[in-house]
């Protein structure tokens, strides 16, 4: 049997994950700002985490129910009941600090 490696890594096996980490991120990052959502649940999501994030910002507490209603006739792509709203939450809150972008989505 061979004896387990180290954690520490060397220098050079560093340089490597960089590079190959900075190579697919280039890939993936290219051009993101000129795209869309893929078809799916994508634009679903950024949809429902948008309501969230005017449901926050807005805070109609004295009626939220009428209020998402006329969400919802604006922007119909809501998933509201269909998703746990712990993710869409949390992605409105990061719009609400970042700004809405495909980037923050």
């Amino acid at each position: 049997m061979m004896p387990l490696r180290p954690a520490a890594s060397s220098r050079g096996e560093r340089v490597v994950f960089l590079g190959a980490l900075a190579l697919v991120s280039a890939a993936v990052l290219k051009n993101i700002h000129l795209g869309e959502f893929a078809p799916g649940d994508e634009g679903d999501h950024v949809c429902t985490a948008l309501y969230m994030a005017s449901l926050i910002r807005d805070l109609p507490l004295s009626h939220p129910v009428q209020y998402t209603y006329r969400y919802y006739a604006q922007y119909p792509a809501l998933w509201i009941i269909h998703w746990p709203p712990l993710f869409h939450f949390v992605l409105g809150l990061m719009f609400i600090v970042t700004g809405a972008s495909i980037l923050v989505s």
